[in-house]
C-alpha cells in the first residue's frame, strides 16, 4: 500500500379557559336513581393484551434518549468540547479525490465542488479531530495550501495550513467568506445545518467507498496516477522519465 512519502508528492506539479362554569354539586334525579340500583362489577382487565403499554413506554424512552443526546451534543458544542462544524477548503476541482486522500488517512466526511474548489464537511468533530484532519491532508497535498473552518462555542476560527503546519496567524473569517459561495458562507455562520448541506445534489459521502476504492481512484485520477514498479507506487512524472530512458 502507498505510504505518505509516496502520496505527498502527487501534487508537486499541480499548477449549517379560565371561564369554566362552576360545577353543579346537586345530584340529578337520574343519577340518584342509578345510585340506588346495585352496580355491576367492572370488567376485569383484559388478559389478552400482555405487555399493553410497553410499546408506548419504549417509544417514550427512545424519544427521551434522543432529546438527551441532542442536548448533550449542543452542550458540548457550546462549551467547546466538540466542534459545531468543521470544514476544509481545498484547491481541487475533484471532490472524490479530496475524499479519497482523507479516506487514506482514515478520515470521513462529505465533499462537493463549487467554483472549482473542494469543500469538505468533516464528520469527526470531537476534540482536536478537525485540526488533525486538516494537518493530515495538508501533508499529503503539499506544497498546496488549504483552509480549515472550525466553529466551537459559537466562535469561528479560520486557519491556513501549508506543508502539514498551521499558520500562526489567525485569519478573520470575513476575509475568507467573501471569496466563498453564498451557500457555504450561510453554512459557516449557522444559517444552514450540516444535514441540510450534505443532502444536496452533488455532495459525495466517503462512506460510499472503502479505503481500497480510494487508493484505486487516486491511481486512476488524471492528477495523481500511480504505476506499480518493484512493489512501490510512483508518481506519473517519474514514470514518464523512466519510460523515456528506456527508449
Amino acid at each position: 500500500m502507498a505510504d505518505d512519502d509516496d502520496i505527498k508528492h502527487l501534487f508537486d506539479d499541480f499548477s449549517m379557559p379560565d371561564d369554566l362554569p362552576a360545577p353543579n354539586t346537586e345530584p340529578s334525579k337520574s343519577s340518584a336513581k342509578r345510585s340506588s340500583e346495585p352496580s355491576e362489577p367492572s370488567a376485569a382487565p383484559s388478559a389478552d393484551l400482555p405487555g399493553q403499554g410497553e410499546e408506548s413506554l419504549s417509544t417514550d424512552n427512545l424519544e427521551n434518549d434522543l432529546r438527551l443526546s441532542d442536548f448533550d451534543e449542543q452542550l458540548d458544542g457550546l462549551l467547546g468540547n466538540k466542534a459545531q462544524l468543521a470544514m476544509l477548503v481545498v484547491p481541487f476541482s475533484d471532490a472524490k479525490l479530496s475524499l479519497s486522500l482523507l479516506k487514506y488517512k482514515d478520515v470521513e466526511g462529505w465533499a462537493e465542488v463549487l467554483n472549482d474548489t473542494s469543500f469538505i464537511y468533516l464528520k469527526a468533530l470531537d476534540g482536536q479531530k478537525p485540526e488533525d484532519a486538516a494537518q493530515a491532508l495538508s501533508q499529503l497535498i503539499r506544497p498546496l495550501p488549504l483552509y480549515s473552518v472550525v466553529k466551537r462555542a459559537d466562535k469561528l476560527e479560520v486557519a491556513l495550513w501549508v506543508n502539514g503546519k498551521k499558520s500562526g496567524e489567525k485569519l478573520p473569517p470575513p476575509l475568507l467568506f467573501e471569496q466563498l459561495p453564498e451557500e457555504v458562507e450561510d453554512y459557516a455562520i449557522g444559517m444552514t445545518t450540516t444535514q441540510q448541506m450534505v443532502h444536496r445534489e452533488g455532495v459525495l459521502d466517503s462512506a460510499d467507498f472503502d479505503k481500497q476504492d480510494a487508493l484505486d481512484y487516486m491511481k486512476d485520477s488524471g492528477n495523481s496516477v500511480f504505476v506499480e514498479r518493484d512493489q512501490k507506487p510512483q508518481h506519473w512524472w517519474n514514470r514518464r522519465k523512466n519510460d523515456g530512458a528506456g527508449k
